[in-house]
Protein backbone atom coordinates (compact mmCIF):
# COMPACT_ATOMS: atom_id res chain seq x y z
CA UNK A 1 0.00 0.00 0.00
CA UNK A 2 1.40 3.36 -0.64
CA UNK A 3 0.85 6.20 1.81
CA UNK A 4 2.37 8.52 0.13
CA UNK A 5 -0.29 10.75 -1.32
CA UNK A 6 -1.71 10.70 2.39
CA UNK A 7 1.60 11.95 3.73
CA UNK A 8 1.75 14.65 1.20
CA UNK A 9 -2.17 15.66 1.88
CA UNK A 10 -1.12 15.78 5.91
CA UNK A 11 2.01 18.04 4.84
CA UNK A 12 -0.01 20.08 2.48
CA UNK A 13 -2.82 20.59 4.96
CA UNK A 14 -0.23 21.49 8.05
CA UNK A 15 1.41 24.07 5.37
CA UNK A 16 -2.15 25.27 4.81
CA UNK A 17 -2.37 26.01 8.46
CA UNK A 18 0.87 27.57 9.13
CA UNK A 19 0.03 30.16 6.21
CA UNK A 20 -3.68 30.66 7.40
CA UNK A 21 -3.04 31.15 10.30
CA UNK A 22 -0.19 30.81 12.74
CA UNK A 23 1.84 33.53 10.29
CA UNK A 24 -1.25 36.08 10.37
CA UNK A 25 -1.28 35.78 14.02
CA UNK A 26 1.87 36.22 14.96
CA UNK A 27 1.96 39.03 12.73
CA UNK A 28 -0.71 40.52 14.82
CA UNK A 29 1.32 40.01 17.81
CA UNK A 30 4.17 41.79 16.61
CA UNK A 31 2.05 44.73 15.65
CA UNK A 32 0.96 44.94 19.09
CA UNK A 33 4.39 44.83 20.47
CA UNK A 34 5.50 47.17 18.67
CA UNK A 35 3.19 49.74 19.42
CA UNK A 36 3.26 49.36 23.00
CA UNK A 37 7.08 49.13 23.54
CA UNK A 38 10.29 50.83 22.52
CA UNK A 39 12.51 49.05 19.37
CA UNK A 40 15.11 48.39 22.03
CA UNK A 41 12.83 46.78 24.92
CA UNK A 42 11.41 44.56 21.56
CA UNK A 43 15.20 43.46 20.94
CA UNK A 44 15.84 43.05 24.79
CA UNK A 45 12.71 40.43 24.81
CA UNK A 46 14.01 38.93 21.68
CA UNK A 47 17.46 38.18 22.86
CA UNK A 48 15.74 36.76 26.22
CA UNK A 49 13.71 35.17 24.09
CA UNK A 50 15.93 33.62 21.78
CA UNK A 51 18.47 32.42 24.29
CA UNK A 52 15.53 30.45 26.64
CA UNK A 53 14.58 29.10 23.20
CA UNK A 54 17.62 28.02 22.94
CA UNK A 55 18.49 26.69 26.70
CA UNK A 56 15.10 24.80 26.16
CA UNK A 57 16.29 22.65 23.01
CA UNK A 58 19.38 22.00 24.80
CA UNK A 59 17.80 20.75 28.00
CA UNK A 60 14.37 19.02 27.33
CA UNK A 61 13.12 16.67 24.51
CA UNK A 62 9.75 17.28 25.12
CA UNK A 63 8.00 20.40 23.21
CA UNK A 64 5.53 20.90 26.17
CA UNK A 65 8.75 20.50 28.66
CA UNK A 66 10.28 23.37 26.11
CA UNK A 67 7.53 25.80 26.16
CA UNK A 68 7.06 25.54 29.98
CA UNK A 69 10.69 26.34 30.36
CA UNK A 70 11.08 29.01 28.06
CA UNK A 71 8.07 30.82 28.88
CA UNK A 72 9.05 30.72 32.74
CA UNK A 73 12.61 31.74 32.22
CA UNK A 74 11.76 34.42 29.74
CA UNK A 75 8.75 35.89 33.10
CA UNK A 76 11.70 34.98 35.35
CA UNK A 77 14.16 37.07 33.42
CA UNK A 78 12.23 40.25 32.03
CA UNK A 79 11.08 40.13 35.68
CA UNK A 80 14.06 41.05 36.75
CA UNK A 81 15.20 43.71 34.19
CA UNK A 82 11.60 45.71 35.17
CA UNK A 83 10.36 44.56 31.54
CA UNK A 84 6.24 44.22 31.62
CA UNK A 85 4.78 41.56 28.74
CA UNK A 86 1.52 39.75 28.28
CA UNK A 87 1.65 36.00 28.44
CA UNK A 88 0.31 35.74 25.04
CA UNK A 89 3.20 38.25 23.29
CA UNK A 90 5.54 36.34 25.03
CA UNK A 91 4.37 33.38 23.77
CA UNK A 92 4.26 34.48 20.59
CA UNK A 93 8.02 35.56 20.48
CA UNK A 94 9.03 32.47 21.94
CA UNK A 95 6.88 31.01 19.26
CA UNK A 96 8.09 32.94 16.20
CA UNK A 97 12.05 31.72 17.35
CA UNK A 98 10.79 28.23 17.19
CA UNK A 99 9.28 29.01 13.63
CA UNK A 100 12.95 30.31 12.82
CA UNK A 101 14.88 27.85 13.80
CA UNK A 102 12.84 25.53 12.60
CA UNK A 103 11.94 26.72 8.90
CA UNK A 104 15.03 28.69 8.32
CA UNK A 105 13.47 32.09 8.11
CA UNK A 106 11.97 34.55 10.55
CA UNK A 107 8.68 36.37 10.55
CA UNK A 108 10.55 39.93 11.44
CA UNK A 109 13.71 41.77 11.97
CA UNK A 110 14.67 43.03 15.37
CA UNK A 111 18.05 43.62 14.95
CA UNK A 112 19.28 41.01 17.06
CA UNK A 113 21.62 38.56 15.25
CA UNK A 114 22.68 35.77 16.96
CA UNK A 115 26.63 36.72 16.13
CA UNK A 116 25.57 39.63 17.95
CA UNK A 117 24.62 38.11 21.40
CA UNK A 118 27.13 39.16 23.65
CA UNK A 119 26.67 42.89 22.41
CA UNK A 120 23.07 43.19 22.73
CA UNK A 121 22.76 41.79 26.13
CA UNK A 122 26.19 43.71 27.54
CA UNK A 123 24.08 46.27 29.90
CA UNK A 124 27.55 48.21 30.83
CA UNK A 125 27.57 48.75 26.50
CA UNK A 126 26.10 52.44 25.35
CA UNK A 127 24.93 53.28 22.45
Amino acid sequence: MNITPIINAVLALIAAVITTYLIPWLQAKKTEIYARVSERDVEFMMTVANTVVLAAQQMYSSNEDKLEYAMTAFEKICANAGYSYDSTEARALIESLVFQKKYGFALWHTGVADSNFSEATDPGKSE
